[in-house]
């Protein structure tokens, strides 16, 4: 256990490495403070932008000089994106927060309000991925809101809860969640990364807006079978600007270079061949389907057939909103 003075900085993008960074400031029983930097990260290592502000909290807490620190506000501080600023925060998550869901609704919406109709109606939406033996491109699946009424920030980790069906036994679940703005532009938020085989949840150690998946075994997926995943989407921090729009993108392989290479992923030289989907039969014959389904429960008796499904969201997105101060 961690009893001395400790400083942890990390930046904004790569999830993993920001997530880990705020277990282990968690873990630390001692005087302590976390940055949160600004995007983009792994430019260099260290950060040499913050080794003034480093050496002088050191000073302070090891040394005892007035270097002018001081933490009343919160150990930990927290770089807003969109917004461009830098706040101080006592907790993470912030206890604030208002956890506020967006259904994924058919015809690639993203809304607050979950769709009214049932599946029969407005049937799922999914996407074939034909595997790179064939081709070098990526499809994926599309979910974005309507132009925001107002600034919105969204600040902390978030989950995201998705009925899906695959027509095989195993594939890659990836989610980015982006920043649209009035022109279109897209700036990558956050990302979420899941094997379908490592579904399973240990319900102990897990909350509503992180999952956690104890990756202890592979259970493979019935082809065809709808089932409900849980995927931790990684901490962030950014204001959604008036006007701009909130997509999250469902993919199941990622592009081997795009404009967000430095951001929210792995290297291609981490990811082992086996963390790709597998394709049974022939390459040439077969496509990788992933369809997002709304499942219903229908009452055995039941001789009506509307009156009698209980509706499921195909998915929902949980974000930690509601954190401007």
């Amino acid at each position: 256990m961690v009893k001395v003075p400790a400083y942890f900085q990390v930046k904004w993008g790569r999830g993993w490495t920001v997530d880990g960074t705020i277990d282990c400031f968690e873990k630390v029983q001692a005087i302590k403070r976390l940055d949160l930097q600004p995007l983009p990260p792994m430019q260099e290592r260290p950060f040499h932008e913050s080794h003034a502000e480093l050496f002088r909290w050191y000073d302070h807490w090891l040394k005892g000089i007035d270097t002018g620190i001081t933490d009343e506000d919160g150990p930990i501080r927290v770089f807003v994106e969109g917004a461009r600023r830098w706040r101080a925060e006592k907790e993470w998550p912030l206890a604030r927060t208002a956890w506020t869901k967006y259904y994924l609704r058919p015809r690639h919406r993203l809304a607050a309000t979950p769709e009214p109709l049932g599946p029969e109606d407005a049937p799922p939406d999914g996407f074939y991925q034909a595997p790179f033996t064939v081709t070098g491109d990526v499809q994926s699946v599309k979910w974005t809101t309507a132009p925001l009424l107002s600034d919105t920030e969204i600040t902390g980790p978030a989950a995201l809860y998705l009925h899906v069906a695959i027509d095989t036994d195993d594939t890659n679940l990836i989610a980015k969640l982006y920043d649209i703005d009035p022109q279109g532009n897209r700036q990558v938020v956050s990302s979420g990364y899941l094997k379908a085989s490592h579904r399973e949840l240990d319900a102990a150690q897990s909350k509503p807006w992180r999952p956690h998946h104890p990756h202890t075994r592979s259970v493979l997926v019935p082809p065809g079978e709808v089932i409900e995943y849980a995927i931790r989407i990684y901490s962030f921090s950014t204001l959604f600007k008036a006007g701009h729009r909130i997509q999250l993108e469902l993919l199941c392989n990622e592009p081997f270079a795009d404009a967000f290479d430095n951001c929210c992923r792995p290297t291609a030289t981490t990811c082992r061949a086996g963390a790709r989907p597998r394709i049974r039969s022939s390459a040439m014959r077969s496509t990788h389907r992933i369809c997002c389904c709304r499942p219903f429960r229908r009452n055995r008796h039941a001789t009506e057939r509307a009156p009698q499904r209980q509706r499921d969201p195909a998915g929902v997105l949980l974000v930690p909103a509601g954190a401007t101060r």
